[in-house]
């Protein structure tokens, strides 16, 4: 099985059990063979720089060197990321692409190989980017008499998901031996507005 493209001269001599034969000759052409994409899925979160790995992909002429070439095929709706934005790309060095991904949802990446004189097949391969979780922050803890309404404070609280609207959440954790409050005396709760 040939390695390599080119030329390859074969000689053969036979012998009758006395004698060699002049040696005669036969030339195998070996063309190139196209080279084969494969591409491992990602996962990762939103504002997390994310690699996707294309290094699997070969090509049977062992000499020669793959360009990876990604495009952006498919996105969550209004996200940014496209194929200009992937990095490295169109090159020897892109066996490994990255992207920041800016929402939550599948990125559906397509990646082809070059071998210089034929490229492979397209194959697809899906980055799953998940939401990130929020963080709380209910503020500092304070002092304050019965007759005051105890202002609480989360607006601290923050999602790395941009354009996230969060929604504030509060609840009693505990409450002092007889207190008659419920959660549900916690105004504003439950809405963008109980910050």
């Amino acid at each position: 099985t040939p390695d390599r493209k080119g030329l390859f001269t074969i000689g053969l001599v036979v012998n009758d059990g006395v004698l060699d034969s002049p040696q005669d000759t036969a030339v195998v052409t070996v063309q190139n063979s196209a080279p084969s994409a494969t591409a491992a899925p990602a996962s990762g979160n939103v504002g997390v720089p994310l690699q996707v790995d294309g290094s699997a992909s070969s090509d049977p002429n062992a000499e020669d060197l793959l360009i990876y070439r990604w495009t952006v095929f498919q996105v969550p709706a209004g996200s940014a990321v496209n194929s200009a934005t992937l990095s490295p790309n169109n090159s020897t060095a892109a066996a490994r692409t990255g992207f920041t991904p800016d929402l939550p949802g599948a990125y559906v990446l397509e990646l082809r190989v070059d071998d210089g004189t034929a490229s492979s097949s397209a194959v697809r391969v899906q980055a799953t980017v998940a939401n990130n979780t929020p963080v709380s922050v209910a503020g500092t803890s304070f002092t304050t008499t019965a007759a005051n309404p105890a202002r609480l404070d989360g607006s601290r609280s923050s999602d790395a998901d941009p354009g996230t609207s969060l929604r504030f959440r509060w609840s009693f954790v505990s409450l002092p031996a007889g207190s008659r409050l419920t959660t549900a005396q916690i105004s504003p709760n439950n809405s963008a507005a109980a910050a």
